[in-house]
């Protein structure tokens, strides 16, 4: 069996005489530990620097669209930033839910980025970052989606150059730096990103303020139900009238904008606003500066989610504001 270290990359490669060859990625923690082994250990978590990470081209072997069971295909270390940090974890059996390392990724004028989260094992721990930044995932599900608490990606990759990352667990705080490089094979067109970078920031914020009037009208609708729930027809003709306009409009609205879900296979109704807005992570997500027709696409988007806030704004506006003047006139007994 021979081993040796790869100068550059820093990984351990074990080679035997048979026919196995293994890799240890990136072995500068160890490296680090065996140099300053007391400060690691004492601390609540420790971040070690990382490797340079590349914004790396990758394509299929020629010939195959996927791998398959027929082509073999070895395991490569993860695409992005490699993180690597020591926590000190208590074994606590009493804990259903364990606590999280966040760690933030920052630009050089201390912008947040990313926020990532990682459970820890006692010991070494490593999170790979895609070296993307936080996007926007709009939901088009007229039910409100309570479970994703993790933020989500998408948001384009971020430029190559020098960020900061700071690991925070249970009150200790630990910072390192990471440095992103372009691809070395290919030239990066770096006033073009930045052109693209900015334009998605702008789609990017029109998608979350889509996001924000989306949210607002499953609340609308929610209260509608609570209300009739509490008081069944037992209200004035007023407010009938009011909730029969008010409700008209809004079921019109969630047609319009939501999905509906119980349709069965494949659904894609070309007027429907989740269709319209299909494609916005290929323009955010794309790795070269934006074509005239990514360009005018951006812009429709834009354009199509400012007119569905304005829809959604007038009906708050107007209908959902007299019915819940017409409400609170009414004497609705909270308790049966």
């Amino acid at each position: 069996m021979d081993m040796v270290i790869h100068p550059r990359e820093q990984d351990l490669v074990i080679g035997t005489f048979g026919r196995s060859a293994y890799i240890l990625d990136d072995i500068t923690p160890l490296r680090a530990l065996a140099r300053d082994h007391d400060v690691i250990t004492s601390s609540g978590i420790f971040a070690f620097e990382p490797p340079v990470a590349y914004l790396a081209q990758t394509k299929n072997a020629p010939g195959y669209y996927f791998s398959c069971d027929a082509y073999y295909e070895g395991e490569n270390r993860p695409w992005g930033g490699r993180i690597s940090y020591f926590a000190s974890v208590e074994a606590d059996s009493s804990k259903e839910k364990k606590d999280s390392v966040t760690i933030l990724v920052r630009d050089q004028e201390g912008k947040v980025l990313r926020t990532l989260k990682s459970v820890p094992e006692n010991g070494f721990n490593r999170i790979v970052w895609h070296l993307d930044r936080k996007g926007v995932r709009v939901s088009f599900s007229e039910k409100a989606e309570r479970d994703r608490n993790r933020e989500p990606g998408g948001g384009g990759y971020v430029l190559p150059g020098k960020y900061e990352l700071q690991l925070s667990y249970k009150g200790d705080t630990a910072t390192t730096g990471i440095k992103v490089e372009s691809d070395p094979r290919r030239e990066y067109d770096m006033a073009g990103m930045k052109v693209k970078q900015e334009k998605s920031d702008l789609l990017l914020e029109s998608l979350d303020e889509l996001n924000e009037a989306l949210s607002s009208l499953r609340d609308c609708k929610e209260s509608y139900e609570l209300v009739k729930k509490l008081t069944g027809e037992d209200v004035s003709e007023d407010l009938k009238k009011s909730a029969e306009k008010m409700k008209g409009e809004l079921d019109r609205i969630i047609k319009l904008v939501f999905r509906d879900e119980s349709i069965q296979g494949i659904y894609y109704p070309t007027d429907a606003l989740f269709v319209k807005m299909s494609g916005t992570n290929s323009i955010t997500g794309s790795d070269s500066p934006l074509t005239e027709n990514q360009l005018q696409k951006l812009e429709q988007f834009i354009s199509l989610a400012d007119e569905t806030i304005a829809m959604i704004d007038y009906f708050r506006e107007n209908e959902w504001k007299n019915y819940k003047k017409m409400v609170a006139t009414e004497e609705i007994s909270l308790i049966e």
